[in-house]
């Protein structure tokens, strides 16, 4: 992957992370912890994903 793509790809995964983030918020609003848990976990595997393209 060129530097470019790696750019463009976390350039899109910041877009993900951000509208789980208002996501999660709310699910724990709604108290639905359902979502709140797979939100959660969506979102440090994207956490996880911007770590190994930095990497």
């Amino acid at each position: 992957m060129g530097i470019r793509d790696e750019i463009e790809f976390l350039d899109q995964i910041a877009n993900s992370l951000q509208k789980a983030e208002v996501r999660l918020q709310q699910a724990h609003l709604n108290k639905n912890p359902e979502d709140f848990n797979n939100l959660k976990k969506f979102i440090l595997q994207l956490q996880k994903r911007i770590s190994e393209v930095l990497i």
